[in-house]
């Protein structure tokens, strides 16, 4: 009974020596399973560093663009108000330029009507002394006549031819100050 009860404990024993084993092996295959997945894991983690650090850099990258774009849109800010400023100053300028002009025009009209005017008159005295030279002319040829007939060579001026010649002289005078005026007018134009 004594190796019965021995073998019955061996027994006992190779039964609990398996369930050792076996749990033995399940931690250890449980171990592996877990050194893996810390393998796994770790990897995992250095990729996400890398990706991290990479990310970091093109945040930093981007925030350094940002401030240089920053930098160029504030030059090109002020470069477009000096540009504005520049294009009121020339709008300015050609608003000046457009009222000269306008004054210049008007300016040029009225002594182109002047000369007009001028001409007119100058037309009018030239055909006034032509009619007073015919009738000078006819006077002198009169007063020739009266004088060969009288036989007198003394000059015979009556009041009439007197006055004709003296009007004849005041047209010259006129006729010249009017020529006068239209050679300023076209040197002025």
């Amino acid at each position: 009974m004594c190796l019965e009860n021995t073998q019955i404990e061996i027994e006992d024993l190779r039964a609990r020596l398996e369930k050792e084993i076996n749990i033995s092996k399940s931690l250890h295959n449980d171990l592996d399973l877990s050194r893996k997945l810390v393998l796994e894991r770790d990897e995992q983690l250095n990729d996400l560093t890398t990706k991290l650090r990479a990310a970091e850099l093109k945040c930093q990258q981007t925030e350094d663009h940002l401030s240089r774009t920053s930098t160029d849109l504030a030059l090109e800010r002020a470069r477009c108000d000096e540009l504005t400023l520049s294009l009121q100053e020339s709008e300015t300028l050609l608003t000046q330029t457009r009222s000269d002009c306008l004054s210049y025009a008007l300016e040029n009209q009225r002594l182109v009507e002047e000369a007009r005017e001028a001409n007119q008159q100058i037309v009018s005295y030239r055909a006034k002394l032509e009619a007073q030279g015919a009738d000078l002319i006819a006077t002198k040829k009169a007063l020739r006549a009266l004088q060969r007939e009288k036989g007198s060579p003394k000059k015979i001026y009556t009041e009439d031819n007197y006055v004709r010649s003296e009007s004849f002289l005041i047209s010259c005078g006129q006729i010249t100050v009017a020529l006068r005026a239209q050679q300023h007018f076209d040197f002025v134009l």
